[in-house]
């Protein structure tokens, strides 16, 4: 089956995000070249290097020619029994253009997965000093954050004395996460925060907007016209983190503004066959066990397979009931949920559980996806105690 070559965006969460291979406008940053950048950093090709750091793990991307500009991710809420890692995708296109823009990227495992912020902090900060001491002080360090990321980097933007410059936050929880867990936000940020969100998960960022709008940096939000957890493509994140810069440049930002990209649909490469749909996986997540497939929302419809009902995956000899919804909060925790990506593709997970590894299936497998009869395709599925969904 001929495969097409979409791209994971870095962090897919229990809650992922998703981010579409599409064409991004040039990054142009006018900075000059850090003269303390360390011998090793000059390459023919950019370094990608993983490795720990404390009790965490770090994966660092370096450019052929350093412009003095840091990025640092930061990763949402992950299973606690899920291994450590710091993985993001150099391929993926927003990533991909920075790099061939000369800036440098760091990611942190954090010391732990479930729920992790002041720790997550420190890990930050340890990751930041450790590529200071590595490859020379940056002109420049931004944050971007998703789901209980971008409530981090938030907590990291009131700060006072931190040497960081601006933060893009993807996807930010309700405000009661950090109350739930004995912390709270200032409402006082100290530098620029751009604030993106899918429209049905507008209720914390409105809250941050509203109460710090008298702030020092008055920070700026951005909806997506689309529902879902993170459920953004490149070309917008490309198009916020610009406005990010020039922010930071010329102190002047849309505040308020809609955000969405459509992309064209993504072109159906299915076989259709004894009223199955086959396809292929086209990335697994190493964390969550999502992946994104080659099936389109078309596929699904010409199966007979409707929005808020269930349906059949399966590869191989394992199948299961799969719910058609919209995000991962659609099912328990342990359930399956199927939805459209940003790019128009359908995302197979389980909600904090891993997919992948319960389909047994890995990247390149042809899975299929059937409608089940009439009668079943309200039916919830259900668990027995030792067993999966």
């Amino acid at each position: 089956m001929k495969r097409i070559c979409l791209l994971l965006f870095v962090t897919f969460i229990v809650i992922g995000c998703s981010v579409s291979k599409i064409q991004t406008e040039e990054l142009i940053i006018e900075s000059p070249v850090v003269d303390s950048v360390a011998i090793d950093t000059i390459s023919i090709h950019p370094v990608v290097f993983t490795e720990h750091l404390g009790e965490s793990e770090i994966t660092v991307a370096t450019p052929v020619k350093w412009n003095g500009k840091l990025l640092i991710l930061a990763h949402g809420l992950r299973p606690v029994e899920s291994e450590l890692s710091s993985f993001f995708s150099t391929d993926d296109p927003f990533y991909s253009k920075l790099i061939e823009n000369g800036w440098l990227i760091g990611s942190t495992s954090y010391r732990r997965n479930g729920v992790i912020l002041n720790e997550a902090i420190e890990d930050i900060e340890s990751l930041r000093k450790y590529l200071v001491e590595r490859f020379g002080n940056p002109a420049e360090t931004y944050l971007l954050g998703t789901s209980m990321g971008a409530s981090i980097c938030t907590l990291i933007a009131e700060y006072p004395d931190l040497p960081y410059t601006a933060v893009l936050a993807i996807g930010l929880p309700q405000i009661s996460f950090l109350r739930n867990n004995g912390l709270d936000y200032s409402y006082e940020p100290k530098i620029p925060i751009l604030f993106i969100s899918n429209r049905s998960e507008v209720e914390a960022p409105t809250e941050y907007f509203s109460k710090s709008n008298q702030s020092e940096k008055k920070p700026a939000f951005w909806t997506i016209d689309r529902d879902g957890h993170c459920l953004v493509n490149s070309a917008e994140i490309t198009q916020a983190f610009k406005a990010l810069l020039y922010y930071v440049e010329i102190n002047e930002i849309e505040f308020e503004k809609d955000g969405t990209i459509e992309i064209s649909h993504a072109k159906s490469m299915a076989e259709f066959k004894d009223g199955k749909a086959i396809a292929e996986v086209l990335a697994i997540h190493p964390s969550y066990g999502n992946f994104n497939t080659t099936f389109t929302t078309d596929d699904l419809e010409k199966l007979g397979i409707a929005k808020n009902t269930y349906f059949q995956v399966g590869c191989r000899d394992r199948f299961f009931r799969i719910y058609y919804g919209t995000t991962y909060s659609d099912v328990a925790q342990g359930f399956w949920i199927a939805f459209a990506g940003a790019e128009g593709t359908l995302r197979i997970a389980r909600n904090f559980a891993n997919a992948a590894q319960s389909l047994r299936c890995h990247t390149g497998d042809n899975i299929y996806i059937k409608a089940l009869p009439e009668s079943e395709r309200n039916i919830q599925p259900y668990i027995i105690p030792g067993t999966e969904v």
